[in-house]
């Protein structure tokens, strides 16, 4: 009996040693794991980075705050003025838009809004707002028109009704920020005229 104690105490060192190995060889699996899903997730947010850059043809640029856009809205331009304002910078996966927007008025209550929006230069941003940067539409009927054509030298959408009347007018300036005024009962004149109010070459230049 004494002589199979030693060969009692070696299997059970063996048996330990062995449950240790399994153990450590757990961990070390689980912290394997862990690695390659963070490796995987930087690398989805790396290609994702990637993805962006290319779409706006460079690297990203920080949207200017929008209380900063917020000063290239008119106080007074003609007969209307300023009555509300609002903005708003916010963004998530990689991306960040700033907008601002104005709402103008005049003694006969007619109303025309002012969106600015800084997209940063994403072009997929730049293309979800002025699709029609990239086109030529000309196009009348009895009802109104639709045009591309330009306002100081910058890209702009013409859109109107007679109906009430309506008008849309919308500006790209410097391949990233997209303007857009609105109205009814107004001109496309009175439109163009808040525009130039807005100081676009100005603008065009902020970063």
């Amino acid at each position: 009996m004494k002589t199979l104690l030693p060969f009692f105490f070696l299997f059970a060192l063996l048996f330990s040693s062995c449950g240790g190995c399994s153990e450590r060889s757990a961990k070390e699996e689980a912290s394997d794991a862990l690695s390659d899903a963070q490796y995987e997730t930087e690398k989805a947010m790396q290609e994702a980075r990637k993805a962006m850059e290319q779409l706006q043809g460079g690297e990203a640029k920080e949207p200017v705050h929008f209380r900063k856009l917020q000063e290239f809205l008119p106080e007074k331009s003609g007969d209307f003025s300023l009555v509300d304002k609002s903005g708003e910078t916010a963004g998530g996966f990689g991306v960040t838009v700033s907008t601002a927007k104005g709402e103008l008025r005049d003694e006969d209550n007619r109303t025309i809004f002012i969106e600015l929006v800084d997209t940063g230069g994403i072009g997929m941003a730049v293309m979800g707002m002025a699709a029609w940067s990239n086109v030529v539409v000309d196009k009348e009927d009895s009802r109104g028109y639709e045009r591309t054509s330009t306002l100081n030298g910058y890209k702009c959408f013409e859109k109107y009704r007679h109906d009430g009347p309506n008008a849309e007018l919308s500006i790209l300036i410097a391949n990233r920020y997209v303007l857009v005024l609105r109205g009814r009962n107004v001109t496309m004149e009175e439109l163009k005229a808040i525009a130039e109010d807005l100081d676009l070459d100005n603008l065009a230049r902020l970063t």
